[in-house]
């Protein structure tokens, strides 16, 4: 088992997720979805991992907003996403 701390970008929370090391592997690589990878976790920790925000700030965020709305900040949060994850490796 491997811990993986995530910070929310948002609120600044650490969250602890609780996860198979071979299964970080694989999700690192990109290649397979996130939700095939991890179906033993819930979507809002997979929404952390993808976006690095959690569940509450996701669902702040998000709360009576047109799609379109929505939409520009998923790109956003993506983008960022990937950014941090660049940096780290």
């Amino acid at each position: 088992m491997k811990i993986i701390q995530v910070q929310c970008v948002q609120c600044g929370e650490t969250h602890k997720i609780v996860d198979k090391a071979e299964d970080w592997e694989i999700y690192q690589k990109g290649e397979i979805l996130i939700q095939y990878v991890f179906p033993y976790l819930s979507s809002d920790q997979r929404e952390l991992l993808i976006s690095r925000v959690c569940g509450s700030c996701f669902d702040k965020m998000f709360q009576e907003e047109d799609y379109m709305s929505i939409l520009e900040k998923c790109v956003g949060l993506y983008k960022e996403s990937v950014r941090l994850r660049m940096e780290e490796n």
